[in-house]
């Protein structure tokens, strides 16, 4: 019953996700990861939890890019944060965690995880470097800009 309902919190999450209603998205994947939690500790042998807290962690990445491109950078960091939380291991979240803090900003805070990865593959073999520069591009076109952009890009092809 408790992995059903993990499942359904999911689909839950993707859908309304889907259907742009972030807010709600949040909500389910934020209660489908309380359930994994529970589930880890009710059944710690279980090699189905791990996967699925990594697909909540992507999912509330995704929602959290959305959620800066919509310009609600409290949500984007939110779910973040959230997602960073449950995957750390996941590079590209740091992406949208940057972004937000640089939008409310926390500088310093923005800079220190845009240069602190610097090197690593955030995903799919994709470089950090080439991430924030698709990411800050994508930023762009939604009318979102910030003077950090250009310090990272150069900092960042500088190195």
């Amino acid at each position: 019953p408790l992995r059903d309902l993990s499942l359904t919190l999911r689909k839950l999450g993707e859908t309304q996700l889907a259907a742009g209603d972030l807010r709600a998205s949040l909500a389910a994947l934020e209660e489908d990861l309380g359930l994994l939690r529970a589930l880890a500790v009710l059944a710690p042998g279980d090699g189905e939890i791990a996967p699925n807290v990594k697909r909540d962690a992507a999912t509330l990445g995704t929602l959290a890019f959305e959620a800066i491109l919509a310009k609600d950078n409290v949500l984007g960091l939110r779910a973040s944060d959230i997602a960073v939380a449950a995957a750390p291991d996941l590079v590209w979240l740091h992406t949208n965690r940057a972004h937000a803090l640089m939008l409310l900003g926390r500088l310093d805070e923005a800079r220190t995880i845009y240069l602190g990865h610097r090197g690593e593959i955030a995903q799919d073999g994709q470089t950090w470097e080439v991430a924030i520069r698709d990411d800050f591009q994508a930023l762009r076109r939604a009318a979102i800009a910030h003077p950090l952009m250009d310090e990272i890009e150069g900092s960042l092809s500088a190195r």
